[in-house]
């Protein structure tokens, strides 16, 4: 229901400006908080502007530029105070193989986000999924065909064909 709700409040908006790389991930990071997150991994938020980019008619798996790579990301948004602490404060977890970095989203910048919300009467639950959440079955990720550098690890060390994931839907 949530996922509905974010939607239908997105349309209320202007489109977004596919070549405005900070709009994407400004985006990105609000539906990724919407979504319940507040610890974030940069490669959750590239996948997120990937979906964006692809969703909005843009480059459709031809994601070649510098902001939608997870270092740029990362600099971005300890440059927009987005996340907590210091660059280098974060956690490691693995996901399906890939050793990922996760920043505690700043508690400021989540407080912004949810008035923002508000104010359209959209109720965000923020901190209800665990960072992680966002890796599930290939089959079913909104990610799965927005250049997914974890499922193609992950297909690899099980032996599975792309194909072979995309077509469990």
């Amino acid at each position: 229901m949530l996922q509905l709700e974010v939607a239908l409040t997105r349309q209320s908006r202007r489109p977004l400006k596919l070549d405005d790389p900070v709009e994407l991930l400004s985006e990105a990071m609000k539906n990724v908080i919407a979504q319940g997150y507040d610890f974030v991994s940069t490669t959750h938020v590239v996948l997120e502007i990937r979906r964006l980019v692809d969703q909005g008619g843009g480059t459709n798996g031809d994601h070649g530029f510098e902001w939608v790579r997870p270092e740029w990301v990362g600099r971005r948004l300890h440059a927009l105070g987005a996340l907590g602490g210091e660059p280098d404060n974060f956690r490691r977890m693995r996901v399906h193989g890939s050793n990922l970095r996760f920043y505690q989203i700043n508690p400021s910048y989540l407080a912004g986000v949810k008035e923002e919300f508000e104010r359209r009467n959209v109720e965000i639950k923020v901190g209800t999924k665990h960072p992680t959440d966002f890796c599930g079955d290939c089959g079913s990720c909104p990610y799965s065909t927005h250049g997914c550098e974890i499922m193609a690890k992950r297909q690899k060390t099980n032996g599975l064909s792309h194909s072979l994931v995309i077509n469990r839907r």
